[in-house]
């Protein structure tokens, strides 16, 4: 409902008053049930089990009783027939019936900690993460649904695809992603008939795709440097990245900040500072991903150095201000927290410090009080749906709490599987799968011709009916492989004594390297062709070889010499390759 940072509840920050009131809200808006409050380094903390007669009330500082302290208690009636949203007191009696007690079961929970997080955190230890939601028919059923999304509802216009269906806004463009996701579809789906007329859609999709694009061009909320590492143009593209690098580095004073430059509205008037850790995320993991894909030192070092300023101003802090083309840049967002996991992720990658991974963490947990912990209501849809921002569109409407607009959560999600490669002890991938799996929910069925296969940007958890403008698939799709164990759509590891970095649309796997050789696998695009980028070679190597890995036979094939292209300029090397291979790559 709220995440406040040294500041009163029910602030008109976010939310224009007299609906910024949320004292003692509707059940359904609350993502789960804790209250918390943190101060010098200490919290704590409510816990409550849920009940069709339970209401909690928050109000920070207590102006209620004027206690002079902070206010965090449950009553009944529930708010609905009997209550008012936001009324203290019920405004009909109701009977209490012999021999039926009514009850409440609380924690009372603390610790210490900097921020809410730990709060959060040990909310989860305690009562743990839902049951994964199913998707009626699994995996063959996604696969369908996707595919129809992408070749028969209004999405696609003639090769070209629009972001989402929504009257005359979003109109045709061209889309290398969405080339991409059919291909991968058309290479998992059962049906015959299904996999031709994919094949027929790519192909027109990518005749739409200009010669002098790297294949750069994307629809879908979740973006992937993938489709050049299927469909070619690979160094183009890492060029293309490289020189946006540089543009996007150009946004950031001395002291890292990106200031926020209002439109036709201000958006920054309620904030107490014209930036934001959102607002900056989303270009701050842009120059790491380049970074990694070109290895320039000279880039990583000032996309590392960005970072490390990132942290003076925003650690322990709100994620926030990751929508400021309609939402104020106070309001506390869940997209903020995908754009900073990612960047602090790449962060720990790219150099191998802890503190970076410390920092991805923290902003993963930031992230959780946006997602539906437990059923609100009776519907199948409900655990794993993510609230967007805890604000207003313009202080008014839409108000977003309590009403899910997954793709927000999906790009978080999709952080969050990069997070778990390296923090594998945790939850982050059943988190990200449950989101990806409530995505698939929500999707309109294949029933509307109109917008079948398409994510609603909106989801009433009341009445279970998805509204709103009809997104792409691609924004789902991106991570169907993890969540079936189908693979992944791009990969990426780095060598750390050569200061490699190996960039795949497949899973990359057994990375070894001695002062030899480098040996690696990669799973491949079925029997397609598909690239590997190496970069950060500073020369040519010697040898760059490969076998096929799928062979059922007692004998290994031999190495072969691969076709590659050195690219001497940005360092970078490619590898033409056709299934699971094995690659071995010798210095001079």
């Amino acid at each position: 409902m709220e995440y406040l940072c040294d500041e009163p509840s029910s602030s008109d920050a976010d939310i224009a008053k007299p609906k910024h009131i949320r004292r003692v809200p509707d059940p359904v808006k609350i993502t789960f049930p804790l209250m918390a409050i943190s101060n010098n380094g200490c919290y704590i903390g409510v816990i409550w089990q849920p009940s069709d007669m339970i209401a909690a009330t928050f109000d920070s500082p207590d102006r209620i009783y004027n206690s002079g302290a902070h206010l965090m208690a449950l009553s009944a009636p529930v708010v609905g027939d009997l209550r008012f949203e936001n009324e203290l007191f019920a405004h009909s009696p109701f009977r209490l019936e012999a021999d039926k007690p009514l009850k409440v079961s609380i924690l009372l929970i603390g610790g210490r900690g900097k921020s809410i997080v730990p709060a959060v955190k040990q909310y989860v230890d305690i009562k743990g993460l839902p049951d994964l939601p199913e998707f009626q028919g699994g995996f063959g059923s996604a696969v369908n649904l996707l595919a129809h999304g992408w070749m028969d509802s209004e999405i696609n216009h003639n090769g070209l695809f629009r972001h989402a269906v929504w009257g005359d806004s979003f109109g045709p463009t061209v889309a290398a992603d969405a080339a991409l996701f059919i291909d991968w579809l058309a290479t998992h789906t059962g049906d015959d008939n299904l996999h031709a007329k994919l094949n027929n859609t790519e192909a027109h999709a990518l005749s739409r795709v200009p010669s002098t694009q790297p294949f750069s061009s994307t629809v879908s909320h979740v973006s992937l440097p993938s489709p050049p590492l299927l469909f070619g143009r690979t160094y183009e593209y890492v060029q293309h990245r490289h020189n946006e690098a540089l543009r996007l580095l150009g946004g950031f004073d001395e002291n890292g900040i990106k200031l926020y430059r209002p439109g036709r509205t201000d958006y920054s008037k309620t904030h107490f500072a014209k930036h934001a850790n959102g607002l900056a995320g989303r270009d701050v993991a842009g120059i790491l991903e380049s970074a990694a894909l070109s290895a320039d030192k000279e880039l990583i070092s000032k996309a590392l150095s960005l970072l490390d300023k990132q942290t003076a101003l925003y650690a322990d802090t709100v994620p926030r201000g990751a929508q400021t083309w309609e939402v104020p840049l106070h309001t506390p967002d869940i997209l903020a927290s995908a754009h900073m996991i990612k960047a602090y992720t790449l962060g720990y990658i790219i150099s191998g410090e802890q503190k970076y991974l410390d920092q991805a963490r923290y902003w993963a947990w930031t992230g959780v009080p946006f997602i539906y912990l437990y059923s609100p209501t009776s519907g199948k849809v409900g655990p794993y749906a993510t609230i967007p921002v805890l604000g207003a569109t313009n202080w008014q409407a839409p108000l977003w709490i309590g009403l899910p607009v997954q793709w927000c959560g999906l790009v978080y999600g999709s952080a969050l599987h990069l997070l778990s490669e390296y923090d594998a002890k945790s939850s982050w991938q059943k988190i990200a799968k449950g989101i990806t799996t409530t995505g698939l929910q929500m999707s309109w069925p294949v029933t509307d011709k109109k917008r079948q296969g398409l994510l609603p940007d909106i989801f009433n958890l009341q009445e279970q009916v998805s509204a709103g403008p009809a997104i792409n698939p691609g924004t789902v799709q991106a991570h169907v492989p993890e969540l079936y164990e189908k693979g992944k759509l791009y990969d990426m590891k780095k060598l750390r004594n050569r200061g490699w970095f190996i960039h795949a649309p497949c899973v990359i796997s057994d990375l070894r390297e001695d002062k030899n050789k480098v040996i690696f696998t990669v799973d491949g695009w079925d029997a397609k062709q598909y690239f590997v980028l190496v970069s950060g070679i500073e020369n040519e190597p010697g040898e760059v070889s490969a076998r096929e890995t799928y062979q059922e036979s007692s004998q290994v094939p031999p190495f072969k010499p691969a076709v590659k292209q050195f690219h001497s300029e940005h360092n970078c090397l490619v590898i033409t390759l056709k299934g699971k291979s094995q690659i071995r790559i010798k210095p001079r």
